[in-house]
Protein backbone atom coordinates (compact mmCIF):
# COMPACT_ATOMS: atom_id res chain seq x y z
CA UNK A 1 0.00 0.00 0.00
CA UNK A 2 2.90 2.47 0.56
CA UNK A 3 3.08 3.30 -3.44
CA UNK A 4 -1.05 4.51 -2.91
CA UNK A 5 -1.91 7.82 -1.92
CA UNK A 6 -5.76 8.16 -0.65
CA UNK A 7 -7.78 9.22 -3.18
CA UNK A 8 -10.62 11.92 -3.15
CA UNK A 9 -14.11 11.92 -4.94
CA UNK A 10 -12.22 14.00 -7.76
CA UNK A 11 -10.36 10.63 -8.94
CA UNK A 12 -13.26 9.36 -8.97
CA UNK A 13 -14.74 12.11 -11.26
CA UNK A 14 -11.95 11.92 -13.08
CA UNK A 15 -11.62 8.29 -13.62
CA UNK A 16 -15.97 9.05 -14.71
CA UNK A 17 -14.44 11.47 -17.36
CA UNK A 18 -11.25 9.69 -19.00
CA UNK A 19 -13.13 6.29 -19.34
CA UNK A 20 -16.01 8.27 -21.31
CA UNK A 21 -13.70 9.52 -22.97
CA UNK A 22 -12.21 6.44 -24.72
CA UNK A 23 -14.72 4.54 -25.16
CA UNK A 24 -17.10 7.80 -26.62
CA UNK A 25 -14.01 8.68 -29.10
CA UNK A 26 -13.12 5.18 -30.02
CA UNK A 27 -16.81 3.88 -30.64
CA UNK A 28 -17.08 6.40 -32.80
CA UNK A 29 -13.74 6.33 -35.13
CA UNK A 30 -14.95 2.38 -35.16
CA UNK A 31 -18.44 3.15 -36.75
CA UNK A 32 -16.45 5.72 -38.92
CA UNK A 33 -14.08 3.46 -40.06
CA UNK A 34 -16.85 0.56 -40.62
CA UNK A 35 -19.33 3.32 -42.10
CA UNK A 36 -16.69 4.54 -44.89
CA UNK A 37 -15.36 0.27 -45.50
CA UNK A 38 -19.37 0.16 -46.04
CA UNK A 39 -19.76 2.75 -48.56
CA UNK A 40 -16.24 2.89 -50.09
CA UNK A 41 -15.94 6.59 -49.04
CA UNK A 42 -12.86 8.08 -48.18
CA UNK A 43 -11.09 4.49 -47.16
CA UNK A 44 -8.03 5.09 -48.00
CA UNK A 45 -7.88 8.04 -45.00
CA UNK A 46 -9.84 6.67 -42.76
CA UNK A 47 -8.45 2.93 -41.68
CA UNK A 48 -6.63 1.81 -38.93
CA UNK A 49 -3.95 4.08 -38.85
CA UNK A 50 -6.21 7.12 -38.08
CA UNK A 51 -7.58 4.90 -35.42
CA UNK A 52 -4.41 4.27 -33.60
CA UNK A 53 -3.15 7.62 -34.10
CA UNK A 54 -6.91 8.47 -32.84
CA UNK A 55 -6.48 6.95 -29.55
CA UNK A 56 -3.03 7.07 -28.95
CA UNK A 57 -3.26 11.57 -28.73
CA UNK A 58 -6.65 10.95 -26.62
CA UNK A 59 -4.69 8.90 -24.13
CA UNK A 60 -1.64 10.89 -24.08
CA UNK A 61 -3.74 14.19 -23.55
CA UNK A 62 -6.40 11.96 -20.61
CA UNK A 63 -2.93 11.05 -19.02
CA UNK A 64 -1.26 14.13 -18.79
CA UNK A 65 -4.35 15.72 -17.49
CA UNK A 66 -5.56 13.24 -14.84
CA UNK A 67 -2.23 11.44 -13.68
CA UNK A 68 -2.48 13.84 -10.96
CA UNK A 69 -6.13 13.50 -9.86
CA UNK A 70 -6.59 9.49 -10.39
CA UNK A 71 -3.09 8.43 -11.68
CA UNK A 72 -5.36 7.97 -15.20
CA UNK A 73 -6.38 3.97 -15.08
CA UNK A 74 -9.10 4.91 -17.30
CA UNK A 75 -8.60 1.22 -18.18
CA UNK A 76 -11.03 -1.50 -16.11
CA UNK A 77 -7.83 -4.29 -16.55
CA UNK A 78 -5.55 -1.83 -15.40
CA UNK A 79 -7.37 -1.17 -12.00
CA UNK A 80 -7.68 -4.98 -11.38
CA UNK A 81 -3.83 -5.66 -11.90
CA UNK A 82 -3.40 -2.73 -9.63
CA UNK A 83 -5.44 -4.16 -6.85
CA UNK A 84 -4.38 -7.34 -7.85
CA UNK A 85 -0.81 -6.17 -6.49
CA UNK A 86 -2.30 -4.39 -3.49
CA UNK A 87 -0.99 -0.96 -4.71
CA UNK A 88 -4.75 -0.13 -4.74
CA UNK A 89 -6.83 -0.85 -0.78
CA UNK A 90 -9.92 -2.63 -1.95
CA UNK A 91 -12.25 -0.93 -1.48
CA UNK A 92 -10.83 1.31 -3.82
CA UNK A 93 -10.52 -0.73 -6.39
CA UNK A 94 -13.92 -1.56 -6.42
CA UNK A 95 -15.41 2.36 -6.57
CA UNK A 96 -13.05 2.87 -9.80
CA UNK A 97 -14.84 0.11 -11.53
CA UNK A 98 -17.96 1.55 -10.66
CA UNK A 99 -16.91 5.15 -12.07
CA UNK A 100 -15.52 3.28 -14.87
CA UNK A 101 -19.10 1.30 -15.42
CA UNK A 102 -21.32 4.09 -15.47
CA UNK A 103 -18.62 6.03 -17.89
CA UNK A 104 -19.17 3.35 -19.99
CA UNK A 105 -22.81 3.05 -19.61
CA UNK A 106 -22.91 6.83 -20.27
CA UNK A 107 -20.88 6.93 -23.45
CA UNK A 108 -22.61 3.71 -24.91
CA UNK A 109 -26.52 5.29 -24.39
CA UNK A 110 -24.82 8.25 -26.16
CA UNK A 111 -23.45 6.57 -28.55
CA UNK A 112 -26.63 4.85 -29.56
CA UNK A 113 -28.25 7.91 -29.42
CA UNK A 114 -26.16 9.79 -31.70
CA UNK A 115 -24.96 7.47 -34.36
CA UNK A 116 -27.18 8.85 -37.77
CA UNK A 117 -29.59 6.51 -38.81
CA UNK A 118 -28.47 6.68 -42.40
CA UNK A 119 -25.48 5.20 -41.55
CA UNK A 120 -27.57 1.76 -41.02
CA UNK A 121 -25.90 1.00 -37.49
CA UNK A 122 -27.85 -1.58 -35.63
CA UNK A 123 -27.21 -4.00 -32.48
CA UNK A 124 -23.74 -3.92 -31.04
CA UNK A 125 -22.63 -1.79 -34.16
CA UNK A 126 -23.94 1.38 -32.91
CA UNK A 127 -21.88 1.11 -30.16
CA UNK A 128 -18.68 1.16 -32.65
CA UNK A 129 -17.10 -2.10 -30.67
CA UNK A 130 -14.11 -3.98 -31.35
CA UNK A 131 -15.02 -6.83 -33.53
CA UNK A 132 -12.48 -10.40 -34.56
CA UNK A 133 -11.65 -10.76 -38.28
CA UNK A 134 -13.96 -13.45 -39.38
CA UNK A 135 -10.86 -15.31 -40.65
CA UNK A 136 -9.28 -15.71 -36.87
CA UNK A 137 -10.32 -17.69 -34.17
CA UNK A 138 -11.14 -16.84 -30.65
CA UNK A 139 -8.06 -18.21 -29.57
CA UNK A 140 -6.01 -15.88 -31.78
CA UNK A 141 -8.23 -13.25 -30.10
CA UNK A 142 -7.24 -13.83 -26.81
CA UNK A 143 -3.63 -14.28 -27.33
CA UNK A 144 -3.57 -10.80 -29.20
CA UNK A 145 -5.60 -9.08 -26.98
CA UNK A 146 -3.41 -10.79 -24.13
CA UNK A 147 -0.60 -9.47 -25.51
CA UNK A 148 -1.57 -5.85 -26.88
CA UNK A 149 -3.22 -5.30 -22.91
CA UNK A 150 -0.19 -6.48 -21.36
CA UNK A 151 1.97 -4.47 -23.31
CA UNK A 152 0.37 -1.18 -22.37
CA UNK A 153 -0.31 -2.17 -18.74
CA UNK A 154 4.01 -2.91 -18.98
CA UNK A 155 4.07 0.82 -19.74
CA UNK A 156 2.07 1.83 -17.12
CA UNK A 157 3.94 0.10 -14.49
CA UNK A 158 7.57 1.47 -15.96
CA UNK A 159 6.17 4.91 -15.92
CA UNK A 160 3.78 5.15 -12.43
CA UNK A 161 5.74 3.26 -10.42
CA UNK A 162 9.54 3.00 -11.29
CA UNK A 163 11.59 5.38 -9.70
CA UNK A 164 14.23 5.15 -12.04
CA UNK A 165 12.23 5.96 -14.83
CA UNK A 166 11.31 10.22 -15.39
CA UNK A 167 7.22 10.45 -15.28
CA UNK A 168 7.33 13.37 -17.60
CA UNK A 169 7.08 11.14 -20.68
CA UNK A 170 4.69 9.28 -19.21
CA UNK A 171 1.89 10.57 -21.28
CA UNK A 172 3.38 9.84 -24.66
CA UNK A 173 5.10 6.91 -23.94
CA UNK A 174 1.36 5.61 -22.98
CA UNK A 175 -0.20 6.94 -25.95
CA UNK A 176 2.67 5.92 -27.99
CA UNK A 177 2.11 2.01 -26.77
CA UNK A 178 -0.98 2.03 -27.59
CA UNK A 179 -1.31 3.46 -30.53
CA UNK A 180 1.20 0.84 -31.84
CA UNK A 181 -0.41 -1.92 -30.50
CA UNK A 182 -3.82 -0.59 -32.09
CA UNK A 183 -2.32 -0.18 -35.53
CA UNK A 184 -1.27 -3.72 -35.19
CA UNK A 185 -3.90 -5.41 -33.54
CA UNK A 186 -7.07 -3.40 -35.45
CA UNK A 187 -6.98 -5.80 -38.33
CA UNK A 188 -7.08 -8.98 -36.04
CA UNK A 189 -9.28 -8.25 -32.90
CA UNK A 190 -10.40 -4.48 -33.54
CA UNK A 191 -7.76 -3.27 -30.78
CA UNK A 192 -10.56 -3.75 -27.25
CA UNK A 193 -7.47 -3.75 -25.15
CA UNK A 194 -10.10 -2.48 -22.25
CA UNK A 195 -12.69 -4.16 -20.72
CA UNK A 196 -14.78 -0.49 -20.09
CA UNK A 197 -15.77 -0.11 -23.83
CA UNK A 198 -17.85 -3.49 -23.74
CA UNK A 199 -18.97 -3.50 -20.19
CA UNK A 200 -21.78 -0.34 -20.94
CA UNK A 201 -22.52 -2.05 -23.96
CA UNK A 202 -23.41 -5.33 -22.97
CA UNK A 203 -25.52 -4.32 -20.60
CA UNK A 204 -27.31 -1.67 -22.31
CA UNK A 205 -28.12 -4.16 -25.07
CA UNK A 206 -29.40 -7.08 -22.82
CA UNK A 207 -31.73 -4.54 -21.70
CA UNK A 208 -32.81 -3.45 -25.06
CA UNK A 209 -33.51 -7.58 -25.90
CA UNK A 210 -36.88 -6.92 -23.65
CA UNK A 211 -36.57 -9.58 -21.40
CA UNK A 212 -33.24 -9.12 -18.75
CA UNK A 213 -34.45 -11.94 -17.26
CA UNK A 214 -33.29 -14.34 -19.93
CA UNK A 215 -29.20 -13.91 -21.10
CA UNK A 216 -29.92 -16.72 -24.15
CA UNK A 217 -32.14 -13.13 -25.90
CA UNK A 218 -28.53 -11.38 -25.38
CA UNK A 219 -26.26 -14.51 -26.96
CA UNK A 220 -28.68 -14.41 -29.93
CA UNK A 221 -28.41 -10.83 -30.47
CA UNK A 222 -24.48 -11.41 -30.29
CA UNK A 223 -24.01 -14.18 -33.00
CA UNK A 224 -26.11 -12.42 -35.15
CA UNK A 225 -23.72 -10.22 -35.86
CA UNK A 226 -20.17 -12.07 -35.15
CA UNK A 227 -19.77 -10.39 -32.18
CA UNK A 228 -18.12 -12.55 -29.08
CA UNK A 229 -16.67 -10.99 -25.86
CA UNK A 230 -15.22 -13.11 -23.51
CA UNK A 231 -11.49 -13.04 -24.98
CA UNK A 232 -11.83 -9.47 -24.55
CA UNK A 233 -12.58 -9.72 -21.45
CA UNK A 234 -9.90 -12.26 -19.97
CA UNK A 235 -7.68 -11.38 -22.45
CA UNK A 236 -7.20 -7.96 -21.81
CA UNK A 237 -7.53 -8.81 -17.61
CA UNK A 238 -5.20 -11.74 -17.23
CA UNK A 239 -2.88 -9.86 -20.05
CA UNK A 240 -2.66 -6.90 -17.56
CA UNK A 241 -2.25 -8.90 -14.82
CA UNK A 242 0.42 -11.13 -16.04
CA UNK A 243 2.63 -8.37 -17.11
CA UNK A 244 2.17 -6.31 -13.94
CA UNK A 245 3.31 -9.26 -11.82
CA UNK A 246 6.02 -9.39 -14.57
CA UNK A 247 7.14 -5.94 -14.26
CA UNK A 248 6.91 -6.05 -10.14
CA UNK A 249 8.97 -9.03 -9.31
CA UNK A 250 11.15 -9.32 -12.16
CA UNK A 251 12.15 -6.11 -13.40
CA UNK A 252 12.42 -3.94 -10.44
CA UNK A 253 14.43 -4.72 -7.59
CA UNK A 254 14.66 -3.20 -4.02
CA UNK A 255 17.94 -1.82 -4.93
CA UNK A 256 16.59 -0.42 -7.91
CA UNK A 257 13.60 1.75 -5.69
CA UNK A 258 16.08 2.60 -2.90
CA UNK A 259 19.86 3.12 -4.02
CA UNK A 260 21.00 3.81 -0.48
CA UNK A 261 20.64 -0.35 -0.36
CA UNK A 262 22.67 -0.91 -3.67
CA UNK A 263 26.09 -2.63 -3.86
CA UNK A 264 27.63 0.19 -5.63
CA UNK A 265 26.35 2.85 -2.77
CA UNK A 266 29.64 2.34 -0.55
CA UNK A 267 31.55 4.51 -3.46
CA UNK A 268 28.99 7.38 -2.32
CA UNK A 269 30.75 7.06 1.24
CA UNK A 270 32.97 9.51 2.85
CA UNK A 271 35.11 7.28 4.36
CA UNK A 272 35.52 4.76 1.29
CA UNK A 273 36.56 7.93 -0.36
CA UNK A 274 39.12 8.78 1.70
CA UNK A 275 40.56 5.25 1.12
CA UNK A 276 41.19 5.86 -1.99
CA UNK A 277 41.06 2.09 -2.97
Amino acid sequence: MKDWRKPTWPAYAAEFVGTFCIVYVGGWVNIQKDFNAITNKNLANFNWTTVGVTMGILQIILIWGLQGVSGAHVNSAVTLALGALKKMPPREVYRYLLAQLFASIAANLLLLYTVPKSYGMSGFSAFGLPRLNTTNSDSVGFFCEFIGAGLVMYTFMAFSYDTRISKTLFGVAAGGMLMAVTIALGPTTGGGLNPSKFLGANIIQWFRTNDVTKIDNLNKATASLDYNFWFYYLGSILGSILFAFYYEFFMVTEEDQNPELSVASYERDDHYKKLKI
